[in-house]
């Protein structure tokens, strides 16, 4: 059975609400010169109450500041771009703008890394190669490579291209054929060698440990499922 937070929650849940309040209070900041705000457009598939509680953790834990447009600038984070958008037009042409659903699961992984395994602000770095969230360990070494995806079909597709890809020997060249989503991470893990993959999409975390060739020039990553990652604090 699904984690009750995973259910489309109403709107009269203090954690909805407060999303739908700040999607509009956001929208004249968005608005163009001479045009009008934007219109919000709505998902057909209702953000869950897990989707919105997790995105406000990480930003009452002040780890990202909210700007009036809705952007979303990280605080004392080791690396990232300059501010993460909450909404953002799929068609320039149109006065239009939708939620950036993966970003709520983004921002949570953030919360969740630091609040529940303690690993500092200055660890934690935005969008390192393929990757939405980067760990590093004391040693300044990756650690722990992360990627969020808004939906566990997109999780699954993405686990299932990569169990594949890990079956094959791959070659580290610049001028590689254009990569779909999951060989990029894959690519990923080969350059930067974490010791840990965490794959995260609403209501859902699979972990898993990395393992190397003691050959480098051998290039192969295996995943190994794990229970979870471990805290900062852990031996």
């Amino acid at each position: 059975m699904p984690d009750e937070d995973t259910y489309p929650a109403s709107s009269t849940d203090p954690a909805i609400q407060r999303l739908e309040d700040l999607i509009l209070r956001s929208l004249p900041a968005l608005a163009r010169p001479g045009e009008d705000p934007p219109e919000y457009a709505r998902s057909a598939v209702e953000v869950t109450l897990g989707e919105a509680q997790g995105f406000f953790r990480a930003i009452d834990a002040g780890l990202f500041e909210l700007e009036r447009d809705g952007q979303c600038r990280p605080v004392r984070l080791r690396a990232g771009y300059y501010c993460y958008p909450l909404l953002y037009r799929p068609l320039n042409a149109v006065n239009e703008v939708i939620l950036w659903r993966e970003w709520l699961t983004h921002a949570a992984a953030v919360a969740s890394l630091h609040g529940d395994f303690h690993y500092p602000r200055y660890d934690i770095a935005l969008d390192v190669d393929a990757f939405d969230v980067l760990v590093y360990s004391p040693l300044n070494q990756p650690l722990l490579a992360v990627e969020a995806k808004k939906t566990s079909k997109e999780l699954d597709r993405m686990l299932a291209e990569i169990s594949t890809l890990q079956r094959q020997t791959w070659e580290l060249r610049c001028n590689a054929p254009r990569l779909s989503n999951a060989a990029k991470k894959y690519r990923g893990l080969l350059a930067l060698r974490p010791e840990f993959f965490l794959a995260v999409a609403p209501g859902i975390s699979r972990a898993y440990a990395v393992h190397y060739p003691d050959d480098r020039a051998v290039q192969r990553a295996e995943l190994i499922p794990i229970e979870g990652i471990a805290a900062a604090t852990d031996p």
